[in-house]
């Protein structure tokens, strides 16, 4: 399969990820608002990336649930902050944790990633 430059996310590959510009307990309410019942106390959360804008995404993943019939489970989202405007934060739920590119891709665009404000 061919590669696509022009629909590639650049980034720096380093063997650490800086920390974002939030904190954990900044992330947390935004968190437990999008998790509702399944927001852990103890939710990992990871910087991914920022653009030229501010924008910001977080990973944010929860310890092992246990559902209704014993099993195990995590869910993991991707959370996008806005700096000048709370209101427009959005996130989305990874369903597959491996295969999550164009999940990523379509999450950016429709976020107006790397765009000016208007």
């Amino acid at each position: 399969k061919e590669i696509k430059l022009t629909e590639c996310v650049k980034v720096k590959i380093t063997d650490r990820k800086g920390k974002g510009p939030l904190t954990d307990m900044q992330i947390l309410p935004f968190y437990r608002s999008a998790l509702k019942n399944d927001a852990h106390d103890h939710a990992y959360f990871d910087y991914f990336i920022s653009d030229m804008y501010g924008r910001s995404i977080y990973l944010a993943y929860s310890k092992a649930l246990t559902d209704n019939s014993g099993e195990d489970y995590r869910r993991a989202i991707l959370m996008l902050f806005t700096p000048h405007c709370p209101y427009s934060n959005d996130w989305i739920e990874l369903f597959d944790f491996f295969n999550y590119q164009e999940d990523l891709k379509q999450f950016m665009e429709s976020n107006n990633w790397n765009q000016p404000y208007e």
